[in-house]
């Protein structure tokens, strides 16, 4: 390694491609320039620390007579992380039995092999001595300033068959359940290349929330409901599912059931198979029941001589049900010979007295009527809903990524870099969702000792104890390495 007058850092990326010189370069070759300008700055760097120290220890090189002339290394380490986006100083430890010294004349440095499994452009990476003379541990650094991990050092492949993290997945929506190989993407802004994508789309646990996804899988619907749009329905459930809620529709006069049903809150955790029970009641309290006979609670001064039968609205009720109809039957001899509910209606209660006007009872037919009609409800008159079960199917869930798996292994990626898979990927209908690459996908370099030496560079590395031209023996072993993180 030379001794440098003078050198500039070559600053940041994007400030660096901005120079004239640069510019009109093409990628390969601004890689390389910005690589060697770093190189020589850091080495340049390094030099000033290294003979400002030696200045000061320069008083006291003095010879020694005698000493510890089996001074060996005893181990070698790297030190500090390696981090290819926020910029790192890494450092390489030299450990001897003995306390070393340092002759001036060139900065000792280690050449370390960049396997570049992360794609990075150098190799070897110069570790330059930096501290430690006159002690018994010598330590070596490199620098990296922060980028765009495109450097020297760098983590940016998404290796084949990586199954990616879904940390900051943005899900499709109306995705068909299967496996979808190489589905096409965007990248927006990113500079990662040549990967390809295999997604998975399965439940997430999540009840659908499309209408009617759910109506179909009622294997218990009731027949006696409440005929209204209830919300906020709640569900118990025989299985792992929680927290799901529905809107559901009830329709019909004499069996009202459920007609609609669409999931307002999702929940978690729900699977095939299993069971979900609407209550008794929840979709209506209080209807009338069509098979009662009613004649025996029912008064009248008179219907005339029309027999009917005529079906006829609930003019009014002592409390507050409501929607009922009563089909009146005559007996051709100004009385009542049956007394049965059409439409169960909802909201009645034991002792309720039910009341059809004589003005609505000559309207229907009984032009003979001569006053009104009571009927008053026992307990056995009114009922509430039944409950409800579904035994869920595939098609029951929201579906979603599960799971993405790179195919060819692509480089240049970064964390934060956003694909966006392309719509109708998933199914006719379905949106494209998204993925965020996270650091942890990221495969990165691994630097290495095995193989490296110790270059004195024209400086002498010797046992503080001895004198300066008593060989050293600076051979070593090792098998440490150290891997690049993309952060």
């Amino acid at each position: 390694m030379a001794l440098y007058q003078n050198a500039e850092s070559p600053g940041d990326w994007r400030s660096f491609l901005k120079r004239n010189d640069v510019r009109n370069l093409t990628l390969t070759e601004q890689k390389s320039k910005y690589q060697k300008e770093q190189l020589l700055f850091e080495d340049f760097i390094a030099q000033q620390a290294y003979l400002q120290q030696m200045s000061l220890h320069a008083l006291n090189q003095n010879l020694h007579q005698g000493g510890n002339l089996d001074n060996k290394v005893e181990s070698i380490a790297f030190a500090g992380t390696v981090t290819t986006i926020s910029g790192f100083t890494s450092y390489v430890d030299v450990t001897f039995n003995d306390a070393v010294s340092i002759k001036a004349g060139g900065v000792p440095f280690i050449a370390i092999t960049n396997g570049k499994e992360g794609n990075g452009t150098g190799s070897p990476i110069n570790y330059v001595y930096s501290s430690g003379v006159d002690s018994k541990v010598l330590r070596f650094a490199s620098s990296q300033v922060a980028g765009n991990n495109l450097g020297a050092v760098a983590a940016n492949v998404l290796g084949a068959s990586k199954v990616l993290s879904l940390v900051g997945v943005s899900e499709p929506l109306d995705a068909d359940p299967g496996v979808f190989a190489n589905v096409t993407y965007t990248n927006g802004a990113s500079s990662g290349i040549t990967s390809t994508f295999d997604v998975t789309i399965g439940s997430l646990g999540f009840l659908s929330e499309v209408v009617d996804d759910l109506l179909t899988s009622f294997t218990t619907n009731p027949t006696n409901c409440a005929a209204k749009t209830t919300t906020g329905v709640t569900f118990a459930t025989i299985g792992s599912g929680i927290n799901g809620v529905a809107t559901v529709v009830t329709t019909g006069t004499t069996a009202p059931t459920i007609t609609g049903i669409t999931i307002t809150t999702p929940g978690s955790g729900y699977v095939v198979g299993e069971q979900l029970t609407i209550a008794t009641g929840a979709l209506g309290t209080g209807q009338l029941i069509t098979t009662d006979d009613l004649l025996s609670q029912t008064t009248t001064a008179g219907i005339g001589n029309v027999t009917g039968p005529f079906t006829i609205a609930i003019t009014s009720t002592s409390a507050v049900g409501t929607g009922g109809t009563i089909t009146l039957t005559g007996d051709g001899a100004n009385a009542l010979a049956a007394v049965s509910v059409s439409s169960i209606g909802t909201g009645y209660v034991n002792g309720e007295v039910l009341t059809i006007s004589n003005a609505d009872l000559v309207t229907a037919g009984f032009a003979g009527a001569t006053g009104d009609v009571a009927i008053t409800l026992q307990a056995s008159d009114v009922q509430d809903s039944d409950e409800a079960v579904i035994i869920l199917v595939a098609n029951d869930f929201t579906s979603g990524i599960t799971a993405v798996t790179s195919g060819i292994a692509g480089e240049n990626w970064a964390p934060g870099d956003v694909v966006t898979f392309a719509d109708a990927s998933f199914g006719a209908t379905s949106t494209g969702g998204a993925i965020v690459i996270a650091a942890g996908d990221l495969t990165g370099d691994v630097l290495t000792l095995v193989g490296s030496s110790i270059d004195e560079n024209g400086a002498e590395i010797y046992s503080t104890a001895n004198n300066p031209g008593a060989q050293l023996d600076l051979s070593y072993t090792s098998t440490g390495t150290v891997t690049a993180v993309a952060s």
